[in-house]
Formats: structure tokens, C-alpha cells, sequence
């Protein structure tokens, strides 16, 4: 961390007085045998180790890889460090009309955030607050009324007494196999999974760490939460060269799951080991508890086709169809159609073009729609809050009540965009200066989009979305 010149204290009493003296108010009765060098007490030499080691092999029928790496970063500011460790495979084998590969790898990571913002108190703190006081609530400076004034916050309290641990899990990765039933024709499939496992830990212990900070009791909030993600691929390709034709046909089919749930809770009032001084941070302990957690679910389904032609590598066509299911909108609009189509002339592979200057020319031209349902998983789902209360009847009873706080569109359909394209290719000077040239038409239709409306409506979910219309 680069360091200042700061004042030491009998410079900072000098001029302190001095502000004091001009401002008409009376002097702060400044500590004067403290001289605290916030700079060192925080900031301290960083230390970064790498490490790997991989090995590789295989012959005409397979190979192999595999790599192993510790990585550890101990920051520059108390309180702060990472480290992470990882391991990575692929392999790929081949015999007879069959092919099969994977590619794995699995990482864990721990870090040890930062509390607070000691890079700037380092400055706020004046050289008169030592660093430990034990007359204040945890033992450490952070000033004192008339003595010390100042808002800054002493960093070694703030990383002892509020401190945040995030460790994430993660595989991730793919199998897939073929079957060359022959040269021509390709069967595919391909199996994607990650998985990823997060844990949040938060730490309060009973001291202060600021100037008229109210004293707040020991609790933890500790949060675990986990993301899965599958993917199938299936596809059938189809290549083969007649004469001057070349055909490329290929149909398939996609699968994808997407799943997150997450568990949390708090406890305060922790105890203490009187003999080690730590705090049982494990959420059996404490009272006052809150606990919850919540589920996400999304699936996207979707059936392909992809015809090229090319014939004589003068004229080019391309076809594709996409048929796309998804779970984020209701039974009636859940699927959506996207159709493609280009084509493109080389006319620089005519009999007829002669140019010596010119070494390429093609044109081309295209239209195509793409679909987004790139939204929440639930927007077409009323939300209700049941945690609610009512009183009713003539003995004013309290009883539980539910209702709805986030409206609902079940008719949501798929985001459209729809884009035309002419362009040209223009290769010269023996292709050594290559021009491209486009021009399109691009037109989104039925924009997703979150429209805000008045809580006297009774939403209170967030802005309800819904298909923007053109006007």
C-alpha cells in the first residue's frame, strides 16, 4: 500500500490547537504522550503465491491432461486474505465409430473480507487515539469526547468484531460421446453440469469500534446456498459433398435445467468460551432466531434445425429453425418459433468476372429472429405473503392473514427480435486489403420490460412485468 508523510503528534496537536483556537471553541484536551501510526497498524506487506503442476499425454487414440493449482493471496490490509486450490482433467478417447471425452474441473475458495474502509480511516484516525483503550467497550481507541473527536473507525476493531467469511464450492464440466455411423453422418451427445455451493458467515462480537457507537449485542448471520445447472445436447449431422454440391444438414435437441435454493439464518446473545475467549458461532446457539430460505427453478427446452448448402462455392444458403420452450412463461405462450435465413453469391468465382484488382466479392443477405426470456422465473405468477395479521369480529381477534403482493401477467410471451441484413466482402491488392460493408434493419417487438405502477394498487412486489407494445 503506498504510504503518506501524516503528521505525528506533536505536529497534529500544533495545528489541531490552532484550528481550534480560530474556530473560537475550546481546545480539545489532546493525549498527548500517544504518538499512533494508523499506517502500520493496518496496512502491512502483501504476499501472493501461485502454485501449479500439470501433466499431459496420449497417442492417435486418446489424451489426456490433467492440472493441479493452489493460489493464495494475503492482502495488504489486516483482515483480509484469499485462498484458493483447483483441479482440472480432460480426456478424450477414440475406437473404431466411437468417440468419447470430458472436461472437469473443481475449485474451492475461501476469502476473508474486508471490514469497514480501513484505507480511508487510516487518515481519519489522528495519531493521539491509541490503538487499545480498555475503558471502551472491546478494549480498543476509536477517540473520546472532547479528548479525540473524530468519525473515523479504528480498522483493527472493526476486522476483530464484525467479520465476514465467503467460501464457494464449485464443479463444473461436460461428457460427451460420438458415433460415426459413417463418414457422412454424426451422432452427438453432450452432458453439461455445474454445480456451485456457496457459504455466507457473518460475525458480530459484542465492542465498538466508532465514536458514540451504540453497543450492539453478539449475533452471526450465516446463509448456504447452492446452484445447479444440467444441460443435454443431442445432435445428428448430416455432411456430404456431390460433385459441385456440399450439403450440411444437422437436427437436435436441448435441454437445460437451472435450479438455485438457499437456507438462511441469525442468532444473537452468543456465548462466550470463558476459557478461550471465542465466541460459539454454530446457529444452535444464541437466541432471538430467524430462519428462511427460497427455491428457484427455470428449464429451457428446445428442438433445432440447421440446413447449408453450397454449391461450386459460388452460391451459399443457410437455413435455421429454432423451436424454444420456456419455464418462465405460462402453458399459452410457452413455446416461440424463430426461423433464419441467408444466403450469399461469391460472384467472384463467375466465369464471367475478370479482375485483376479485385480478388474477392461476395454478397450477402439474411433475416433472422432471435427470442429472449431473459426475465424472472416466477413473472407470471401472482406472489402472496401469508406472514400477515388481521384483527376481526367483535372481541377484535388477531388472526393470521395472506394476500397478494406481487401482480401477476399470465400473459407473457416471448421478446422478438427481428433483424434484416444485406452486406458485401470485398477482398483486393491479392486479398491483402479486405473490406466488409453491412446494412440492417433491426426491429425488437414485444420488449420485456418492468413497468412501474403506484403501491395504492396493492403491489408491492417490485414492477410487474410485461410486453411493451409499439406505439
Amino acid at each position: 500500500m503506498p504510504r503518506y508523510d501524516l503528521m505525528g503528534t506533536e505536529e497534529f496537536a500544533k495545528y489541531n490547537n490552532m484550528a481550534y483556537d480560530n474556530a473560537g471553541f475550546t481546545r480539545q484536551n489532546l493525549n498527548m504522550s500517544v504518538n499512533t501510526d494508523w499506517q502500520d497498524a493496518v496496512f502491512k506487506t502483501g504476499m501472493m503465491q501461485d502454485y501449479n503442476a500439470s501433466f499431459s499425454g496420449g497417442n492417435e487414440n486418446s489424451t489426456f491432461f490433467m492440472s493441479g493449482n493452489y493460489f493464495g493471496n494475503e492482502g495488504t490490509v489486516i483482515g483480509t486474505d484469499f485462498d484458493r486450490i483447483s483441479f482440472r482433467v480432460n480426456s478424450s478417447g477414440t475406437k473404431g465409430i466411437f468417440s468419447i471425452g470430458e472436461n472437469l474441473a473443481i475449485s474451492n475458495s475461501k476469502t476473508d473480507e474486508m471490514s469497514g474502509n480501513p484505507i480511508i480511516d487510516v487518515y481519519r484516525m489522528t495519531p493521539t487515539i491509541p490503538l487499545y483503550d480498555p475503558a471502551n467497550p472491546g478494549g480498543y481507541g476509536y477517540g473520546k469526547q472532547g479528548v479525540a473527536d473524530t468519525f473515523g473507525t479504528n480498522p483493527l476493531a472493526i476486522a476483530d468484531f464484525a467479520n465476514t467469511i465467503n467460501e464457494n464450492f464449485r464443479i463444473r464440466g461436460n461428457i460427451w460421446s460420438e458415433l460415426k455411423f459413417a463418414p457422412w453422418l454424426k451422432y452427438r451427445f453432450n452432458f453439461g453440469y455445474e454445480t456451485s455451493f456457496d457459504s455466507y458467515k457473518f460475525m458480530r462480537k459484542v465492542g465498538n469500534w466508532s465514536l458514540n457507537q451504540p453497543i450492539d449485542q453478539s449475533y452471526t448471520d450465516q446463509n448456504k446456498g447452492r446452484s445447479e445447472t444440467l444441460l443435454f445436447e443431442n445432435t445428428l449431422t448430416f455432411k456430404k459433398a456431390f460433385g459441385k454440391h456440399d450439403i450440411t444438414f444437422l437436427v437436435g435437441q436441448t435441454y437445460q435445467k437451472d435450479n438455485y435454493n438457499q437456507i438462511y439464518g441469525t442468532k444473537r446473545n452468543l456465548p462466550m468460551n470463558s476459557g478461550t475467549g471465542q465466541y460459539y458461532e454454530v446457529l444452535n446457539q444464541g437466541d432471538s432466531p430467524v430462519v428462511g430460505g427460497f427455491i428457484n427453478e427455470a428449464t429451457l427446452a428446445s428442438y433445432l434445425g440447421r440446413l447449408e448448402y453450397n454449391y461450386d462455392n459460388r452460391y451459399l444458403f443457410n437455413a435455421v429453425l429454432r423451436r424454444d420452450g420456456s419455464s418462465k412463461f405460462s402453458d399459452a405462450n410457452k413455446w416461440g418459433n424463430f426461423p433464419s435465413l441467408s444466403a450469399g453469391w461469391r460472384v467472384s468465382n463467375e466465369s464471367f468476372f475478370k479482375s485483376e484488382f479485385i480478388k474477392d466479392l461476395k454478397l450477402r443477405a439474411s433475416y433472422g429472429e432471435l427470442g429472449s426470456g431473459n426475465i424472472g422465473n416466477y413473472e407470471y405468477k401472482s406472489f402472496v405473503n401469508n406472514f400477515g395479521q388481521i384483527v376481526m369480529g367483535n372481541e377484535q381477534k388477531l388472526y393470521p392473514s395472506a394476500t397478494q403482493v406481487k401482480l401477476s401477467n399470465s400473459e407473457l410471451r416471448w421478446e422478438k427480435l427481428k433483424q434484416t441484413n444485406f452486406g458485401l466482402d470485398l477482398g483486393v491488392l491479392n486479398n491483402d486489403l479486405r473490406l466488409t460493408a453491412d446494412y440492417f434493419i433491426a426491429r425488437t417487438e414485444d420488449v420485456l420490460f418492468g413497468f412501474p405502477i403506484l403501491l395504492t394498487t396493492g403491489n408491492d412486489g417490485g414492477n410487474p412485468i410485461s410486453n411493451a407494445r409499439n406505439g
